[in-house]
């Protein structure tokens, strides 16, 4: 290890610049191949270089709230390639055979010839909450054929964007599934290693405060079952993605944030009438599977459901009590409102009491809005102000 290079036990590596080393093989900045559990968390691991690992070589380890970036793997020999320009997971046998744990990571600007950010053998690495962008070559994950299907990465709740050679190299592209995103991050000022996320809510800058015209689509976007105490308010009741997730340094949920609705109907009028009549307030997203509400909840964050009762009456049911089951999950109440196409005088007071929040027969969109609007407006941010924004005009 060029930084940093440890044998024995567990070691805790924490609140450390590590910059500018060099390695002939592993671990430019850290090397823990032979250490049994290695707890890493709020450094800065930047300009390393090696061949394996310039930022970081492991077989093992719990890796949070790092920011891992401009690391170089580098190989003077043209017949072997570098790995893991930000991280190389080794072969988790040579240790006690527990994958590592890399939650709430930033990554940006590694390079090598394989795995640009993270280079995978032989292992599966849970990665969840992490931003992982801009590899200058060699892919953003990056998983070798080794030992076969045995190994895979568990990957959750991430934004891979722009690394070159894929974002997904050897594993399945998970771009829109179970929370991963490809989308720009808007990190405050990368070619000067800020990765604060900019937000009309307020971005900590290392002194103060400020407010920025546009909000990272990584806050509040992380695991909706991580701890996001430590977030100031408003914090949207749900972790970010990246270094600052879970602390004070967190950038802050935009105050004015749309109203985040799920539309589980037969045919859709609702879900595009909403969005025709109030585009500017509201979030909205469509599904006609029951099957899809369970998963859909434990992926993004909705203020409310909206359930159409043509469906049959046992469909409705069971979708409010898994709505209703889902919140201590979610850590946020989740308002469920029912609808119909058609007029109806009386009989959805079975729903009522299953634990549906409220019912709108026949509506339009300014009913249905009125609806959500009567239903929220006693849960507020947790620095008091309204949760959602009134309708212009």
């Amino acid at each position: 290890g060029g930084g940093i290079n440890i044998t024995g036990d567990t070691t805790e590596i924490t609140d450390n610049l590590i910059s500018g080393n060099f390695a002939a093989m592993h671990g430019g900045g850290l090397d823990f191949r032979s250490v049994s559990e290695p707890v890493v968390e709020y450094n800065t691991i930047i300009g390393n270089r090696s061949v394996q690992g310039a930022g970081i070589a492991c077989y093992f380890g719990t890796f949070s709230n790092n920011i891992i970036s401009m690391n170089e793997g580098l190989s003077d020999d043209p017949e072997f390639r570098s790995m893991g320009g930000g991280i190389y997971f080794g072969d988790i046998s040579e240790c006690n055979g527990t994958p590592p744990n890399f939650v709430n990571n930033t990554m940006d600007q590694n390079t090598a010839d394989d795995g640009g950010n993270i280079y995978i053998s032989l292992s599966s690495p849970v990665i969840k909450n992490s931003i992982i962008t801009n590899a200058h070559s060699g892919g953003g994950i990056f998983r070798d054929d080794s030992g076969g299907d045995i190994y895979q990465p568990v990957i959750s709740f991430c934004n891979l964007f722009q690394n070159q050679g894929n974002n997904y190299v050897g594993v399945a592209d998970l771009t829109g599934s179970q929370g991963n995103i490809s989308i720009d991050p808007l990190y405050a000022d990368p070619a000067n290693s800020d990765y604060h996320l900019r937000s009309e809510g307020g971005r900590w800058t290392g002194t103060s405060w400020v407010e920025d015209n546009v909000t990272s689509p990584c806050i509040d976007t992380g695991d909706p079952t991580s701890d996001y105490s430590l977030e100031s308010a408003p914090n949207g009741e749900r972790i970010n993605m990246g270094a600052f997730g879970n602390t004070w340094e967190a950038s802050r949920s935009n105050p004015d944030r749309l109203i985040r609705i799920l539309v589980y109907e037969i045919a859709e009028w609702v879900h595009p009438l909403l969005q025709k009549a109030y585009p500017d307030i509201i979030y909205s997203y469509a599904i006609e599977n029951g099957s899809q509400v369970k998963q859909v909840l434990e992926q993004e964050l909705f203020d409310v459901v909206l359930i159409d009762t043509a469906l049959p009456e046992k469909e409705v049911l069971n979708t409010v009590m898994l709505i209703n089951a889902s919140k201590p999950v979610s850590k946020k109440d989740i308002i469920v409102i029912g609808f119909s196409k058609e007029t109806i005088k009386g009989g959805f007071e079975l729903y009522l009491k299953a634990g549906m929040d409220d019912y709108v027969s026949a509506p339009d969109a300014d009913q249905l809005i009125n609806a959500i609007k009567k239903q929220l407006s006693e849960i507020q941010n947790n620095d008091g102000s309204a949760l959602v924004r009134q309708p212009a005009g």
